[in-house]
């Protein structure tokens, strides 16, 4: 894989990330059928807040993200080490934060992203430019 298509892919899995916090965000069950939306928006009042452990760990997953794909972008060697730990975390999070009810766009963009995920692994790990990363 060369530079500028790796960059292409980071960009393209930035866009993703952005697309799909906002969405979530903002618009969490703005796709799904209207009487689903409202059940499951009253079970979500019926439930626990976030607790303390789960935010500090999914606003830590964020940052790792964050720094791992700046320094991908910019080649460096703890980059790919960051990157891989923040995936790790990521799927962790799903774990820790119990459950969220997906609509159609979230899980389309989802599916896009852990795609992206594993190919910018096996760029960063298995391709030639697994060596330019310095």
């Amino acid at each position: 894989m060369q530079v500028k298509t790796f960059k292409k892919v980071l960009n393209l899995f930035v866009a993703l990330y952005a697309l799909l916090v906002l969405k979530t965000l903002f618009f969490p069950y703005a796709i799904a059928p209207q009487e689903f939306a409202k059940a499951i928006s009253l079970y979500d009042e019926m439930q626990e807040a976030i607790t303390g452990f789960e935010l500090t760990f999914l606003f830590l997953s964020l940052i790792l993200q964050i720094v791992s794909i700046v320094k991908l972008y910019r080649l460096k060697a703890n980059g790919r080490l960051l990157f891989l730990i923040s995936v790790i975390c990521l799927n962790l999070s799903i774990l820790v934060s119990g459950y969220y009810v997906f609509d159609t766009l979230e899980y389309l963009l989802d599916a896009m992203l852990g795609i992206l995920m594993g190919v910018i692994l096996c760029a960063i790990y298995y391709t030639d430019l697994s060596k330019k990363f310095k």
